[in-house]
């Protein structure tokens, strides 16, 4: 359709949404849901064990759970090349401080709960369990996690992750950074891999896979970036189609600020 209707005074653009097929849940109950962009990654959570799954890719990866009663999630992107990237999940766990609500931090890359626990005590409610989570950068200088507590009368709670660190204006006094294109892991690849790469300004990048005889595979990345530094994306195997590429040599080529970078990697079957 693309046109605008005014209802009103509220400018709505219709157009046209792209089915890609829906993604089946763990035959277990899950709650809490979690999203990485830079990877496509979802993550959601049972009692038993800890999932992920990527946008385009029905296949889930599951870890055991330690037993947290999970019921919101939360994804940070860390600070790059400090610390991070992590999935904060909220649980109805009692850490010490008398009431349902405790955090755990989580490594989304190695799939492992990092061990980093903590609890707080609401003062403007009557605390009664941890509900949903949400991670808010650059609250008033602060990157904030925010967290809803049930309880009398329910409230949202702001958690102090960090100190807000503006990754482009510390890259650029205290870190220098260089455009690149890292080794992709693992490498041969069977099932996926993750890619990483640096720019060093905005700007367009693209990030695209092609065959051996410059056939072009698969468009990882082909948009406008705000902000320059590291960043890491999940390739799932597939081409374009969302079909598996077969066995052979393909090359991940890096292409932004007038400059290419190009890797090789090695699919294996």
């Amino acid at each position: 359709l693309n046109n605008n209707i005014d209802v009103f005074g509220i400018d709505l653009i219709i157009g046209f949404l792209t089915w890609y097929g829906s993604v089946p849940a763990p035959v277990v109950s899950v709650s809490a849901l979690a999203y990485m962009p830079d990877s496509l990654w979802f993550f959601t959570a049972s009692t038993d064990s800890v999932y992920r799954f990527n946008k385009i890719n029905p296949d889930i990866i599951s870890v055991p759970n330690p037993g947290y009663a999970i019921c919101g999630a939360a994804y940070d992107p860390g600070v790059t090349g400090v610390e991070g990237p992590w999935i904060w999940w909220y649980s109805q766990d009692d850490p010490g401080t008398g009431w349902a609500g405790q955090i755990e931090q989580f490594d989304p890359q190695t799939m492992t709960f990092t061990g980093v626990t903590f609890g707080y005590m609401p003062t403007i409610t009557v605390p009664g369990a941890a509900g949903g989570l949400c991670f808010y950068e650059d609250f008033r200088g602060m990157d904030v996690l925010f967290a809803l507590v049930q309880g009398t009368p329910d409230a949202i709670v702001g958690l102090y992750v960090r100190d807000y660190v503006d990754v482009a204006e510390k890259a650029e006094k205290k870190i220098p950074m260089v455009f690149g294109l890292s080794n992709i892991a693992p490498n041969p690849v069977r099932d996926g891999a993750t890619v990483s790469y640096t720019t060093t300004r905005k700007g367009p990048v693209m990030l695209k896979i092609y065959d051996c005889a410059g056939r072009l595979i698969r468009a990882l990345v082909d948009r406008q970036h705000e902000n320059p530094g590291l960043k890491t994306v999940y390739w799932d195997g597939m081409d374009n189609n969302h079909q598996p590429v077969s066995a052979g040599v393909y090359f991940c080529r890096l292409t932004a600020e007038g400059k290419t970078a190009t890797n090789k990697m090695v699919i294996v079957r």
